[in-house]
């Protein structure tokens, strides 16, 4: 008889944000983005994943850590939401896992961003050009975003935010890999000079309440349960019994990021080591990865009945 290891992220209900000290949870006032699950047509190789992980984390991390397994078949890894950016059209991964917004302008040189929805400044009528203009970003080996920035009216799920920093790529690793056309920061704001949506959501004042939260619905769980983003306010369908608050970590090392304090972690019941351990929130990625996950691996090896259909030990 074979043990499969089977490890499952599924944020049941509402990852709750917030940049209030005071939340009423009874105010309805809020809007929804639907997004939309999609299986990656495109093979990553577990390396790629790696590096992508240890780039995206590394502040996080004071050593290195046992690598994790990836599971790609029938998996859930991708969900998306739809924006506009100077009135034209582009599907974006909202990722509390990075700061910018950035797609593929239209003279992007990548061989893959001819498959992608690109940005033309020429057909915005609200495009400004920004002075501090250089752009890059970097998610693990080979995977690299450069061009400039520049300044434009974004709207998504029915609010419009004007003057928003554009990160537009003219190289994009990242379209060689995923099947959105990039990615929306939803982290903590850091640039002062190039906000963040959220920090103009913020100034702007669109909302009642700067409160995100998603549902990320699983297809093997529920086929037909949707996944939304809520910004601005809590739906009160969308969770039973009472919501629970944590403070995030101070250390400078985890500015810029939504990280708290993990109270534990556990196998079957059994803590694996993971007290007072900090864990970021992010809904970039399909996978949970903690500064203690080493002992959770040992663990399973020593334990030695289970084993990955796709990648074995």
């Amino acid at each position: 008889m074979k043990f499969y290891w089977k490890f499952v992220l599924f944020i049941a209900l509402m990852i709750l944000i917030t940049f209030s000290n005071v939340i009423s949870i009874s105010d309805s006032n809020y809007i929804t983005i639907e997004l939309f699950k999609r299986e990656s047509k495109k093979s990553i190789s577990p390396e790629k994943r790696r590096a992508l992980m240890a780039k995206k984390y590394y502040k996080l991390f004071k050593r290195d850590t046992v690598s994790p397994l990836i599971n790609e078949v029938n998996a859930d890894l991708s969900y998306y939401g739809q924006i506009t950016i100077g009135g034209q059209n582009f599907t974006v991964d909202f990722d509390t896992g990075s700061f910018d917004l950035w797609v593929p302008e239209i003279q992007c040189s990548s061989s893959q961003c001819g498959t992608h929805n690109r940005f033309d400044p020429a057909k915005s009528p609200t495009f400004v050009p920004s002075q501090n203009s250089n752009f890059s970003a970097s998610y693990g080996a080979g995977i690299t975003i450069s061009g400039y920035r520049g300044h434009d009216t974004v709207i998504f799920g029915g609010i419009s935010v004007i003057n928003q920093t554009v990160g537009l790529a003219l190289i994009d690793g990242f379209s060689n890999i995923y099947e959105e056309d990039g990615i929306l920061g939803l982290s903590i704001p850091i640039d002062s000079t190039n906000p963040g949506i959220i920090q103009s959501i913020r100034t702007q004042k669109l909302l009642n309440q700067t409160l995100i939260g998603f549902h990320l619905g699983r297809y093997k769980l529920n086929a037909t349960d949707k996944s939304y983003m809520n910004l601005g306010g809590i739906d009160s369908n969308a969770y039973v019994g009472n919501i629970v608050y944590n403070n995030l970590v101070s250390l400078s090392q985890y500015s810029g990021t939504w990280t708290i304090t993990l109270g534990d972690a556990q196998v079957d019941g059994v803590s694996i080591g993971g007290v007072n351990s900090p864990a970021l929130i992010d809904t970039g990625q399909c996978y949970l990865l903690f500064e203690f996950l080493s002992i959770c691996y040992k663990h399973i090896i020593f334990v030695s009945k289970l084993r990955h259909p796709i990648y074995p030990w």
